[in-house]
């Protein structure tokens, strides 16, 4: 840390940020930054979604205490909320399920379910299981920003399109999670 706090110091880092960490590591790093007076993280990315949202009980708490902020990225995880995906179809020919196995893991019949209930209630809501997606991350607190992680120019249009402006408003209960 003392050599990322040197780089801030002389100018050359704006920020610190670090990706896939633990609320652990999260605490500890601040706490060490506080005593020992080094610059802190200033974001953090990490895996959450729709279907995986672990991070939500301590990642994203942890985050939120040390003053950290949250980057989301697979908010499509790999292109399941993405509905090109089915479970009694083969994964398209190019796509990232069929080029990289640790894509296709996430392709269970647990998150073909899941996609099935979350595209409903996305549409006897008047949304598109995308908006859902990014606009249930967008309403959380403490967000600059999600990882789209599109792979064609007109996914990157599709996806500005469906975030720009369509953040959710948070009323008690989330209604997205209900839906699971």
């Amino acid at each position: 840390m003392e050599t990322l706090d040197e780089l801030v110091r002389a100018g050359k880092v704006l920020h610190l940020a670090t990706s896939n960490v633990e609320a652990e590591q999260i605490n500890g790093s601040r706490r060490a930054d506080e005593k020992l007076g080094l610059a802190h993280f200033t974001g953090v990315q990490t895996e959450w979604n729709l279907l995986s949202r672990g991070v939500e009980t301590d990642v994203v708490p942890a985050a939120r205490t040390a003053g950290t902020g949250v980057v989301p990225y697979f908010p499509l995880p790999c292109g399941l909320l993405t509905v090109k995906y089915a479970a009694e179809k083969p994964c398209p020919e190019g796509s990232r399920f069929a080029l990289i196995p640790y894509f296709a893991e996430v392709a269970t019949e647990e998150n073909y379910r899941k996609v099935e209930q979350l595209t409903r209630f996305a549409g006897e809501h008047g949304r598109s299981i995308i908006e859902l997606a990014f606009g249930r991350l967008l309403a959380q607190d403490g967000f600059a920003s999600v990882i789209a992680g599109a792979t064609t120019p007109q996914q990157v249009a599709a996806t500005r399109a469906t975030a720009v402006g369509r953040r959710l408003r948070r009323r008690g209960t989330n209604p997205a999670s209900a839906a699971l």
